[in-house]
């Protein structure tokens, strides 16, 4: 089961609360905005049309404002200072280079540096305050270009490759060093090799030849990586194949550190991270394959770490994705003997070792949820711990791809909840989007009843709840993260009516949270009781009813405390309540200063007692059945349609009181379905229709 990023059961009168939506604010509807670039009070955006717009973090402060100029797909952007540069395309010039300020005067063309069609930008970059960048003009071909953001200082840096041919190719790898770019190039005559540039004419040069035998563009990936002063890549010397280099930026101190793979084969070294002063990173060689070494830049403490899964296949560490605990590094490595799980190092062979074999059968594929939430780099967020702990997502061969968190230990490496109960399937298979925010994790999982939407969670499953349903009818919201601005989230997702809307996700202020909601009769009367744990900016809760758990009916509302962090306990009584039939069902609507609201989950209350073991509503079910089960032995619970097909099977363990389930009917066709629950030698079957 491939990682990407426990039955619903929810005892009947107690109901774990969602956070009010107040902290999801919908910003624009059918937009489509997928980039954002922070611009101090507001923010940049760029849409899948590639039009640009701008938030404040408000609804009408999110509108569309540059109608001259698209964004060149794929093109990114360079903020510098309060303007955003990037390559913009209108009818008249084609594509060049632009420049943005977040409003409509101040968004207009740089330079048009091709007279005749397009120079095309790319590889955009800033460096000391100067633009760096690859475009293309009659003569020259694609070339070296700098730009102060004026078009009298935008000008061609250097013709590296002079005549109409290009010295760019498309891994050019823009790097900055010691506060010189460093990239490849082809000047013509040595073949592309590596070059740097302080951002003048002068010093723009090539560093060194590394392959003098070959005039082509046999060169390395360019892996680069600072360790100090100095540059370490990964280069193809023309006799050893791709290797570890370093570079002080001149050509007698770029040297081969090491031919790890010999005999004109190539390690590849790669996915490179700084611990207790020394380099790791993964390489090949064909005794032990691709494993774990280090570096001090110095040949001599150039070594293998351990080989962690002998033989030549090797156990392919992916530090790309290591973390920093207990003065360890852990990272995922796969093993014959265990499949992918979690290793940590301390350097040494013998302090190289697996945390736990969470999945016994096969790969637990387990990848850490770094926290980037005020880091710089990638670096940074490999220590910025969430309470001393890291998350990380995994696949027990049980449960599926779901969340799990570690401190580092075996025993406190745990699963922090089965978001989706359904055997084999994980909450966070095909999840793209999670963001470290307030003291709290956020999420898309899928609990297999109201499709992916974001869930938050602060490392307890008690504490791991959906926040909201943004796409009704159980169908996929699928929310996506945008970008980050005043410490606030910007994400799209889909709400099912024609395309993706821009929300605000502002975890900074507490949630409302409910600790329980009952209903009780008490002679006619239905006393409503509920209590809070958390409360900010809350107005009122407005009190719903429904006969038939479909159609719910303001009946009344209580004000609430608007900010608190004690428990605080509320009543309603509901004096009216029709007593005629079977069944009553409540919920309350939390309504925040800002008019913003989520409901409850649903208490029911049965008018005539029922000693059933199990009970359904509502039928006819159009999306979802609430599934009620009483005191009861292990057992199961399945649906079957009226061919005696079975279409729904569930085990449940034993349990005292009443749990309640919500399962989704959306698929079914439309008809006749029997639900059956077999418990403690007792069977017990209840008809319900699907509309």
């Amino acid at each position: 089961m491939k990682p990407t990023l426990q039955p619903w059961i929810i005892y009947l009168f107690l109901l774990i609360a969602i956070p009010a939506s107040s902290q999801t604010i919908k910003l624009s509807n059918n937009t489509n905005l997928e980039t954002a670039y922070p611009m101090g009070s507001f923010a940049i955006l760029v849409s899948q049309n590639d039009s640009l717009w701008r938030t404040d973090g408000t609804p009408g402060g999110t509108f569309k404002y540059a109608s001259n100029v698209s964004v060149s797909p794929n093109s990114g952007g360079v903020i510098i200072g309060t303007k955003l540069y990037f390559a913009g395309n209108d009818p008249i010039n084609g594509t060049e280079l632009w420049v943005t300020d977040g409003t409509a005067p101040g968004t207009m063309l740089v330079a048009d540096i091709q007279a005749a069609g397009s120079s095309d930008p790319t590889d955009i970059i800033a460096l000391n305050g100067v633009l760096i960048f690859f475009a293309s003009r009659t003569g020259e071909g694609v070339e070296l270009w700098k730009s102060d953001g004026t078009p009298g200082g935008t000008s061609l840096l250097l013709d590296i490759y002079p005549g109409p041919n290009s010295s760019f190719n498309t891994n050019s790898n823009f790097f900055i060093h010691n506060n010189e770019l460093y990239f490849s190039a082809d000047n013509g005559t040595n073949g592309t090799e590596l070059w740097k540039t302080n951002g003048t004419t002068a010093g723009t040069v090539m560093v060194k030849d590394i392959n003098p035998f070959s005039s082509s563009t046999n060169f390395g990936r360019y892996n680069f990586y600072s360790f100090g002063t100095t540059l370490l890549f990964d280069a193809n010397g023309g006799l050893e194949g791709a290797e570890l280099w370093k570079t002080d930026g001149t050509g007698p101190g770029t040297q081969l550190i090491m031919d790890i793979a010999s005999g004109g084969f190539s390690s590849n070294p790669s996915q490179f991270i700084t611990f207790n002063g020394k380099v790791y990173f993964i390489a090949l060689d064909f005794t032990n394959g691709i494993e774990l070494w280090t570096t001090d830049g110095t040949t001599a403490n150039t070594h293998l770490v351990k080989d962690i899964d002998p033989g030549f296949d090797g156990s392919t560490p992916l530090l790309l994705n290591a973390v920093f605990m207990n003065n360890k590094f852990y990272f995922p490595a796969t093993t014959v003997a265990n499949g992918m799980e979690i290793w940590s190092s301390d350097g040494t062979a013998v302090g190289t070792t697996q945390l736990l074999d969470i999945n016994p059968i096969g790969d637990a594929g387990p990848i850490f949820l770094l926290n980037f939430d005020g880091a710089t780099s990638l670096d940074d967020a490999r220590d910025n711990l969430f309470n001393g702990k890291m998350f990380f997502m995994a696949d027990d061969g049980t449960t599926g791809s779901e969340l799990w968190i570690t401190d580092g230990t075996a025993l406190g490496t745990m699963q922090v909840k089965d978001i989706n109960p359904n055997p084999g399937v994980g909450s966070l298979e095909n999840s793209t989007f999670y963001w470290y925010v307030a003291g709290t994790l956020v999420v898309a999982a899928n609990d297999g009843t109201f499709g992916m939407e974001l869930w938050r969670s602060d490392g307890t499953s008690t504490a791991t709840a959906r926040m909201l349903d943004q796409n009704p009818n159980a169908a996929n919201a699928d929310p996506a993260l945008v970008g980050i601005f005043n410490n606030r989230v910007l994400f799209n997702a889909d709400d099912a009516d024609g395309g993706r809307d821009l929300y605000l996700l502002n975890l900074a202020v507490a949630p409302v949270y409910l600790l329980n909601f009952d209903a009780k009769m008490n002679n006619g009367q239905v006393y409503l009781n509920w209590t809070t744990s958390f409360e900010s900016n809350s107005s009122h809760f407005e009190i719903e009813r429904s006969s038939n758990g479909l159609n719910f009916e303001k009946i009344g509302s209580v004000k609430a405390a608007t900010n608190s962090s004690a428990k605080t306990n509320y009543q309603f009584v509901d004096d009216k309540a029709p007593v005629s039939g079977r069944k009553l069902f409540y919920r309350l609507k939390m309504v925040d200063l800002d008019e913003s609201n989520s409901r409850s989950r649903v208490a029911v209350l049965d008018l005539v007692p029922d000693n059933r073991l199990l009970i359904v509503y509502p039928s006819p079910a159009k999306d979802r059945i609430s599934v009620i089960v009483n005191n009861r032995e292990d057992g199961v619970l399945r649906i079957s349609d009226q061919q005696g097909k079975l279409v729904f099977n569930r085990q449940l363990g034993a349990q005292r009181g009443s749990s309640q389930y919500e399962i989704s009917v959306s698929n079914y066709a439309p008809g006749v379905y029997y639900l059956q629950l077999i418990s403690g030698g007792v069977v017990q079957t209840i008809k319900f229709v699907k509309n």
